[in-house]
């Protein structure tokens, strides 16, 4: 267990150290004793849910409507729209970024009838969690994350299915490759374990 203290002073150079910082003042948890973030769980979950969204979304391309892909076109417009919001740090709604992106994975695992999978897949998970808003925090991911989504939509359009998992892949691994060395670094190493 590790104590979370206030790094105002480190928060402009990392985002690992701003999202803990954020994430206490949005739960008031200054002096609270936080775990370490997992990220042996967290890449666990992220290899099983690549592997499993892989399968469903090249189900889901070969039998996708117009009126499906207008769907998730809609949730990425929604998308775009809420990040032309996102220009102050400090006031970016992580929850509801998040919610939104889900909303638009949903849509191919309710439309394959695999709804279950994707609650399992999604259910609350803590070290998960905590590590994809600390990816949100500030709005660092919101131009990989539209990219991406447009890459999905281009692929669902196209039906281009050797790029699913290649594409879904980087999309799901995305927090981790742009959090990089900063995970490694020695004054960050107490906020994760399973490096």
């Amino acid at each position: 267990m590790q104590t979370v203290r206030h790094f105002a002073h480190t928060s402009a150079r990392c985002p690992a150290a701003a999202g803990t910082e954020r994430l206490c003042a949005d739960h008031s948890c200054k002096g609270t004793i936080v775990t370490p973030i997992d990220l042996d769980i967290v890449d666990q979950i992220v290899y099983q849910r690549t592997a499993v969204e892989s399968t469903v979304l090249r189900d889901f391309i070969q039998v996708c409507s117009p009126k499906e892909y207008i769907e998730i076109k809609h949730k990425y417009d929604l998308l775009e729209e809420m990040a032309q919001t996102m220009t102050d740090p400090d006031n970016v709604d992580i929850n509801a970024f998040l919610t939104l992106d889900l909303e638009m994975h949903a849509i191919w695992f309710c439309s394959m009838n695999k709804w279950y999978i994707w609650q399992n897949l999604t259910k609350p998970q803590p070290d998960y969690s905590r590590f994809t808003r600390l990816d949100v925090v500030r709005a660092n991911n919101v131009p990989d994350v539209l990219s991406e989504h447009r890459e999905i939509l281009r692929v669902i359009r196209e039906k281009d299915l050797d790029a699913i998992e290649p594409l879904i892949r980087r999309h799901l691994y995305g927090g981790l490759r742009r959090m990089g060395t900063q995970l490694y670094a020695e004054k960050y190493r107490p906020y994760f374990t399973g490096i």
